[in-house]
Parts: C-alpha cells; sequence; structure tokens
C-alpha cells in the first residue's frame, strides 16, 4: 500500500493505520522489503539536489518536529533507525527489547555533523543496519514476539518494519514541505 496517508506527522488516524500495519505484518519480509525500499526511495528523492545551507535552513516557527529542518530529519532517521535495527533482530529471534534505548518523537542521538554528505552517510549505515537485522532473522522469525508503539500498540518485527516505512514516508513529506516554504535557501 504505497499511498497510505498517516497525516502530516502521523495525524489524528490510528485505527486504519494500525489496521494496515497488522495486516502487513503478516507478509513475509520478502514482501515487506520493497515497500520500504521504495519509502527510503521517497526520502531520497526529497532531498536531491539539496545543499548543505539548504539542509541547515530551520522554519522560523513551530514545536517540535515542525521546528525542524532537512539536517534535524535526517539526524533523526540515522538515530532512529539504527534503534529499529535492533528492534527487529531482538523481536525476531523472540528476546525481549526491554533494554533498548527508549525511542520518542525527536529522538536523535548526538550526532556532530550536520553537513549534508555526513548525515546522508550516517542514514545510509543505519539502514543497512536495518537490513542487516532483517537478514539475521528473515525466514526464522518469531511473531509473537511484540513490542508496543506509542501509538499503534504492540507489534511484532514485521510489524515495526511497516511502521518505519509509514514513518519514511511521513518526513519525505515533511522535506517537500520545508523545501516550499518562504524563506527557504534557493540553490
Amino acid at each position: 500500500m504505497t499511498n497510505l496517508i498517516t497525516g502530516e506527522t502521523w495525524g489524528d488516524e490510528v485505527e486504519s493505520v494500525r489496521a494496515h500495519i497488522l495486516a502487513q505484518s503478516a507478509q513475509p519480509f520478502a514482501v515487506l522489503l520493497p515497500e520500504l525500499a521504495a519509502s527510503r526511495a521517497e526520502l531520497l528523492a526529497a532531498l536531491e539536489g539539496v545543499t548543505d545551507e539548504q539542509a541547515e535552513f530551520r522554519p522560523g516557527s513551530g514545536e517540535g518536529e515542525e521546528a525542524w529542518g532537512i539536517a534535524e530529519v535526517l539526524l533523526h532517521f540515522a538515530s532512529i533507525e539504527t534503534i529499529m535495527a535492533e528492534r527487529s533482530r531482538l523481536l525476531g529471534a523472540g528476546d525481549s527489547v526491554e533494554d533498548l534505548t527508549p525511542t520518542y518523537p525527536g529522538y536523535m542521538e548526538s550526532i556532530e555533523t550536520r553537513r549534508l554528505p555526513d548525515l546522508i552517510g550516517a542514514v545510509n549505515v543505519s539502514h543497512a543496519s536495518l537490513l542487516a537485522a532483517v537478514a539475521d532473522v528473515e525466514g526464522h522469525e518469531r511473531l509473537d514476539a511484540v513490542a508496543a508503539h506509542r501509538r499503534f500498540g504492540e507489534l511484532n518485527c514485521r510489524g515495526w518494519l511497516v511502521m518505519h516505512g509509514l514513518h519514511l514516508r511521513d518526513h519525505a513529506r515533511q522535506v517537500n514541505r520545508i523545501k516550499a516554504l518562504d524563506g527557504f535557501p534557493t540553490a
């Protein structure tokens, strides 16, 4: 389902999104990974042609994610995707995720750089770790092991991957909104 709209930043609609995630989580990773790749391609397409100066731009107002610029979006993904990888690996193996670093909206590790090539490199590394985690459990993943998402409830390793793809799409839309703001630097 490539056009599921979860809102500007997840939006208010939870039940239909949860139903989609749960239905998709019944599919094997081989079916889910192309959809994740399409979501990632949307984010990367939104970044095409963006300069360091543009990545540094921040909206003049807003709170939380609404105050983020493109650099913060990429910092967020580089941080959260690494944790997503470990969550997928642990849940797929039937292990607890209790000791994982908790994530929350806006979670970002202290990544020092704000240079666009370095940020894209960090996102590429985090994505590779997610794909490696899926490969570690694919074909023998435990679907009875679940962890709670703050909005969508208990999800297994596949459900978390589906949710992550939706999350990527939300942030691709956010990057495009940032690029359309008044004051966004011209290339």
